[in-house]
């Protein structure tokens, strides 16, 4: 049965708002050492960034994480070669 509210209304779930949140994700597999150990994207002003973080420990021996946000890698389009 659908939830109705106080002025019998549908109760609708207002949609997600993604801005300036983030996730990233651990990567698998991973082969080089100097790689990011995770990544993920934000959302600021409604563009989407990549986030890189790398796992690490301080001197002290906290765990935490260290990263960078950049622009989303864009492939050139192709062109010829002459």
């Amino acid at each position: 049965m659908e939830e109705k509210t106080p002025n019998n209304q549908p109760n609708k779930m207002p949609d997600y708002d993604n801005e300036k949140r983030f996730v990233l994700f651990p990567k698998k597999n991973q082969t080089n050492p100097k790689a990011p150990t995770h990544e993920g994207t934000i959302t600021i002003d409604g563009k989407e960034w990549e986030m890189s973080a790398w796992a690490k420990t301080s001197k002290n021996g906290n765990e935490f994480l260290s990263g960078s946000i950049k622009e989303p890698f864009k492939k050139k389009s192709e062109e010829p070669p002459f």
